[in-house]
């Protein structure tokens, strides 16, 4: 053994002994955290068990399959914290060990380990172990979708019909667990059309035709209600050629300091190794990366999945971080394969070690935690305790699900006289535009005195407990206060930090 094989075999079994600690750590941080907004959002829609998931999303903006399962996965095992959390963590780590498999059988243990962690620590694959959203799920069949493409076009698989219905498979179910997902199936055509020949591009095309079929005959009317609803006019729009040329940082996490360590690193190995070669007969190892056919395959679905979501976003905005979680597969095979050809190996193994310090550190220092001070539990815990029959909860905006979801779990057989100010809150719990609720102040205005007026003919004793935000929707609530006081006293005000909920005042 030379000393550079030597020092690289180090490297990489300090590596695959690094990989075990790290993610017990990721998992076991904040697992039992009260959940975040966009988590209550989830049990929302899937309290109702699986024949009202349709219905209530139908002014959301995802399809269904996620939380159909959710609302199984309730009723077997509740709502508490960890039992919700856990189908995110065992989709995260069945695509991780799906990527080892495929490293493995293509290139050695080496490479699958690569794959793996190049996935599984990505800062958007991590911030996403504890979320109770779909994001994971779609990360899986992502995966497998991603590694059946590549498998369907190397050709070389005696089990060809079986790897093609399970590609299949894996984009139907994909399809059904989110929208980006088409995003994905695009690009693996692109990569098909450019980079494969004969029967191989019929084989992709084909698959990638009756994968979009099961979509199109149940879940298109619901997609198009959705639309219609403008269910994303929280997201902004992505500006200018600069959101394209950040496309690097935004595969790496969207971290600047991680993109810049990973990719430093990678290049000081590609430029010690081509080094090293000078004078070789071979051909450079630039030459030897771009005749493999699955580098242009990768390449395809990236550029694409980025391009037609800046695309569609000038019309639609749909662009959010985490929705790039379908292309991290892609991208950990891609960067795998990069350092397997060009990187020397007593640099290799320092690329993904970083990833995985780089991941570490942003986990520890709050870049993807749950802000302890948002905590809807402890302001439900508040209302159970002082809620007494005949009350009224007044939720004002988003604080409406992360309250209802701990009411449900903390007293499931109790029942809570609720309203939601605006209304329409409380057909879409994550509905929230700015611009339209200014527009509409004058409707707002009189959806506010119809509901104080409500209240006041309520039989006496009267009370009613407003969940008030002064902080972010401050406007909508002084107008619904300023309504409701004209009817009512204000009796006590309790400080809180919780989601979209600054305090809670009694009215009686």
């Amino acid at each position: 053994m030379n000393r550079t094989t030597g020092l690289g075999n180090m490297g990489f079994r300090a590596l695959a002994w690094a990989v075990i600690p790290s993610l017990a750590f990721l998992i076991l941080f904040a697992l039992g955290d009260p959940l975040a907004i966009d988590d209550t959002h989830s049990t929302y829609h899937a309290f109702g068990g699986v024949g009202d998931v349709v219905d209530s999303l139908r002014s959301d903006s995802h399809p269904p399959l996620y939380f159909m399962f959710l609302a199984v996965w309730m009723q077997i095992g509740g709502m508490s914290e960890v039992w919700l959390r856990l189908p995110s963590i065992l989709f995260s780590a069945a695509a991780g060990l799906s990527l080892w498999i495929y490293g493995q059988r293509v290139g050695g243990g080496r490479l699958g380990l690569m794959f793996a962690v190049f996935y599984l620590f990505n800062p958007i694959v991590v911030a996403h172990f504890h979320t109770v959203r779909p994001y994971a799920l779609a990360g899986l069949f992502a995966t497998l979708s991603t590694i059946g493409y590549l498998r369907l076009a190397d050709g070389g698989d005696s089990q060809g019909v079986s790897t093609w219905w399970a590609y299949v498979a894996a984009n139907v179910l994909g399809t059904l667990t989110h929208y980006w997902f088409f995003f994905l199936l695009a690009g693996q055509g692109v990569g098909a059309l450019l980079a494969l020949r004969g029967r191989k591009v019929w084989t992709v095309l084909a698959g990638l035709a009756v994968s979009v079929v099961p979509f199109a005959v149940f879940w298109t009317p619901v997609f198009l209600e959705q639309s219609g609803g403008a269910p994303t006019s929280w997201m902004s729009r992505p500006g200018g050629w600069f959101w394209l040329t950040t496309i690097p940082v935004r595969l790496v996490g969207g971290d600047l300091t991680l993109a810049l360590v990973v990719y430093g690193l990678a290049f000081a190995g590609f430029a010690l190794r081509l080094g090293r070669r000078t004078g070789k007969s071979r051909g450079s190892d630039i030459g030897e990366l771009l005749r493999d056919r699955r580098v242009w395959l990768l390449a395809a679905i990236l550029l694409s999945v980025f391009g037609l979501a800046f695309a569609v976003s000038q019309i639609q905005p749909v662009y959010h971080l985490r929705y790039t979680i379908v292309a991290t597969p892609a991208f950990a095979i891609l960067l795998g394969l990069a350092l397997e050809h060009l990187a020397d190996r007593r640099l290799a193994a320092l690329v993904p070690l970083s990833v995985i310090v780089g991941s570490l550190v942003i986990r520890d220092h709050g870049g993807f935690s749950y802000n302890p001070e948002q905590d809807s539990r402890a302001v439900s815990e508040l209302l159970i305790e002082a809620y007494q029959e005949g009350d009224e909860l007044l939720h004002v905006t988003l604080n409406y699900a992360p309250t209802l979801h701990y009411l449900r779990a903390l007293e499931p057989d109790r029942v809570f006289a609720q309203t939601v100010f605006p209304a329409r809150v409380a057909r879409h719990p994550g509905w929230r535009d700015p611009e339209a609720l200014s527009a509409d102040s004058l409707r707002l205005r009189a959806e506010a005195t119809e509901l104080a007026a409500r209240l006041a003919t309520r039989p006496a004793p009267s009370r009613v407990w407003v969940l008030a935000d002064f902080q972010r929707d401050s406007s909508v609530t002084r107008l619904l206060i300023e309504q409701l006081e004209t009817d009512f006293v204000l009796q006590r005000v309790v400080p809180v930090q919780g989601w979209w909920v600054s305090e809670v005042r009694l009215y009686e």
